[in-house]
């Protein structure tokens, strides 16, 4: 991730050890939803989430399959991420019209 501009990303996996759920999870097939170095130097609020929080937020950003865009293009509906599991069911939809491809976090999802 490091390599793609998500030095920031990667950074904040390891330092929350998500880095560790995630390679239990590559075999399978994994999809990082990773945000760019730049889009993360504004993320000051993150500093006051708890540390359950942060892995939850962190998790958020993946899916526990191959999704090419393609792939994501080509379907809508519910997404489940590595944070859907738990009390607060972290997921997102995809909404598309074959060309533009967006992903719609649900509104109990995440710190603003």
């Amino acid at each position: 991730m490091a390599r793609q501009g998500c030095k920031a990303f990667a950074d904040l996996v390891t330092a929350q050890k998500v880095d560790d759920i995630l390679a239990q999870s590559v075999a399978g097939g994994l999809t990082i939803f990773c945000p760019s170095d730049e889009s993360l130097k504004s993320f000051m609020r993150y500093k006051n989430v708890t540390a359950d929080g942060k892995t939850s937020l962190l998790l958020f950003h993946e899916l526990l399959v191959y999704c090419s865009l393609g792939m994501l293009r080509s379907s809508n509906g519910l997404m489940n991420t590595l944070a859907t599991e738990g009390a607060k069911k972290f997921d997102f939809t995809v909404q598309n019209d074959g060309i533009m491809c967006q992903l719609i976090r649900a509104e109990n999802c995440c710190p603003r």
